[in-house]
């Protein structure tokens, strides 16, 4: 899986509106987040939107802020308490039912436990019945030379009540509208900007449509996606590993799914971009970040992280190939990754970046990629970190 949206995604927050109350921030996008604010300082307001789960925001990009007493928001967090716990009982009485049937040979389908042969029978009943009458669930498109589906994809269609949009590539699964207009409405512009930022535009060709999954809230993510894939419990979003076109989003709130959603198309096209070839973790995420415009508050912990010298050396920042395990150390290396690649598209273009893209996959060191690409504006790592760090500064 790819790492999700830089802060917001990491850690897959959601947003309550309840009458129990919560602090109200307002955005500059006109979006509303619910939560209570645990930290708040001149550039950033750090926000607890569910027990334990946390997101940052860049001053510049709030509104105004309705902050509820310390009475409410206590009340507010023995409500999330509460509902962890009847969802943790839910959880181990389901997983106990569960078992109780798979030890009498049963097996689930279509929320039914059935005998495995009455499975088989029911699901060769279902595909003779679709082939020959052209009939198919609402919201389920069957697209021509289409070469499939994961078994996620699969899955969710027959268990949602699916609504859909459709694009010129994109086929959005929705319940809630509002949702996928969020989604819907600058789809088309983001997968041509990212390819055009990928110098990817006249070589991109998806004949089949990208299906997007937007799951409404976090009950139905619990209950569609853990489902099949344990270990996207904390994402925001993902997209298979496979080479299928499909995205999945959690329905936080419709401010960040204008985030998510390009933040995982990136990943999606820089796949494509790459041929199945790996792409450096830090250039991979760089990327997805610096095309979902998530970067105010990225930019305001670089600019500390420098003065201080505390920032990741870029020698060590290009090397890792694997996410740094602690949560202050992630969001920088999530802020400066994008930062690089903000830097080298605004400062030398978009050919050069794609053609410094080109090398790094096909296993040029970075150093070596960036002599070849730049070859003359940086002698060495060190002129390149110092122009990069004098860019971030000014």
């Amino acid at each position: 899986m790819k790492k999700a949206i830089f802060l917001a995604i990491v850690l897959g927050l959601v947003s309550w509106t309840d009458k129990t109350g919560a602090d109200i921030i307002c955005f500059n996008n006109g979006s509303i987040m619910e939560g209570i604010i645990i930290r708040d300082t001149d550039r950033v307001l750090e926000v607890e939107a569910s027990l334990g789960a946390r997101v940052t925001f860049a001053k510049s990009d709030i509104a105004y802020v309705e902050k509820w007493d310390e009475k409410r928001n206590r009340a507010l967090k023995e409500e999330w308490l509460a509902l962890k716990e009847e969802r943790e009982r839910a959880r181990r009485a389901k997983a106990i039912f569960e078992a109780e049937q798979i030890n009498k040979g049963l097996v689930k389908y279509k929320g039914e436990w059935v005998l495995k042969a009455q499975r088989d029978s029911l699901k060769r009943e279902e595909y003779i019945r679709d082939i020959l009458k052209r009939k198919i669930k609402r919201g389920e498109i069957i697209q021509p030379g289409r070469k499939g589906r994961t078994e996620l994809a699969r899955a969710l269609l027959a268990k949602g009540n699916w609504y859909n949009r459709q694009s010129e590539h994109f086929i959005i699964y929705y319940e809630d509208i509002a949702q996928a207009k969020a989604v819907g409405a600058k789809a088309e512009y983001y997968y041509e900007k990212i390819a055009y930022d990928l110098g990817y535009a006249k070589e991109i060709n998806w004949l089949d449509k990208c299906e997007v999954f937007i799951i409404p809230d976090e009950e139905k993510w619990q209950e569609y996606i853990q489902t099949f894939v344990k270990k996207f419990d904390h994402a925001g979003g993902f997209v298979p590993q496979t080479g299928e076109k499909e995205i999945y989003l959690r329905g936080i709130s419709t401010a960040y799914l204008s985030v998510g959603f390009p933040h995982e198309l990136t990943h999606l096209i820089f796949n494509d971009f790459a041929g199945g070839e790996d792409i450096p973790l830090w250039l991979n995420e760089g990327l997805a970040i610096y095309e979902s415009g998530n970067i105010g508050y990225a930019d305001a912990m670089l600019h500390d992280s420098i003065g201080e010298g505390e920032h990741i050396p870029i020698e060590e920042l290009v090397k890792l190939k694997r996410y740094p395990r602690k949560e202050k150390t992630l969001e920088l290396y999530y802020a400066q990754a994008q930062s690089v690649v903000g830097f080298l598209i605004s400062q030398h273009g978009r050919e050069k970046f794609s053609h410094f893209c080109k090398l790094l996959i096909s296993g040029q060191p970075f150093e070596s990629a960036l002599n070849l690409t730049y070859s003359n504006k940086y002698s060495d790592l060190d002129q390149f970190e110092r122009a990069w760090i004098r860019y971030v500064l000014k």
